[in-house]
């Protein structure tokens, strides 16, 4: 869908860099790749799992979306004995992108188009219920990744890689940052196909601080005059 030239795109996370709690590169990339779409005049909205609860507000550019965890996953983990904290945390998160999608004019059917994280499967329901667009970034592979970490084997652990691949049934249009990772989804989840997206890359920063470079200069001359070599 156009919206007077641009397209209106939604991103569903676990994480984003205005939460104090975020912690991984996930939360970095979408704001880097948003950021760019706002800046190609696009409007851009962000659906993120928040221990904040509160309205749609502006954060560069990009609408922010603030989906609390909700009490619901909180007795689910009690009544587990947290043995699946991670399982209800993706739980949380998909499910939250859902009634946001649902509730929220702005990103609702107005939105054509959604991109996911594979991380903690932060689309999963919404591809089930909601059979909207979307794209589906793979930031890793679950089994590959818990093998390399040494990570051992749990009902946790293997609910988790369960619903990653369901999520990558689900999905047709899956790419992945790097050729590396490509060809791992490929020869081992058993992928058909999967595309090789580079992730945006630029300076942050706008202003550079020259304060302390200047300060150490401003030393290294008052130790010179001292101690002249």
């Amino acid at each position: 869908m156009a919206l007077d030239g641009c397209l209106r795109i939604a991103f569903g996370t676990q994480e984003f860099v205005t939460e104090p709690t975020f912690d991984s590169g996930i939360a970095s990339y979408i704001h880097r790749a948003a950021r760019t779409l706002v800046e190609m005049g696009h409007d851009v909205h962000v659906i993120t799992l928040s221990t904040v609860d509160q309205a749609e507000f502006d954060h560069e550019g990009v609408k922010v979306h603030r989906v609390p965890f909700g009490n619901l996953w909180l007795q689910m983990n009690r009544l587990t004995r947290y043995r699946l904290t991670t399982t209800m945390h993706l739980l949380a998160a998909s499910t939250g992108n859902l009634s946001q999608v649902e509730t929220t004019p702005s990103t609702a059917a107005a939105a054509p188009w959604f991109s996911f994280p594979i991380a903690r499967d932060c689309g999963l329901v919404s591809m089930i219920f909601l059979r909207v667009p979307h794209v589906l970034r793979a930031s890793w592979y679950e089994p590959a990744w818990n093998a390399s970490d040494r990570v051992r084997r749990t009902i946790d652990s293997s609910i988790v890689a369960f619903l990653e691949q369901f999520q990558f049934a689900l999905s047709p249009h899956v790419y992945a940052p790097s050729i590396r990772l490509q060809k791992i989804l490929i020869e081992r989840a058993g992928l058909k196909s999967v595309h090789q997206i580079p992730s945006p890359f630029f300076l942050e920063c706008s202003d550079w601080d020259y304060s302390i470079l200047q300060s150490i200069n401003s030393r290294q001359k008052v130790l010179t005059l001292l101690w002249p070599l």
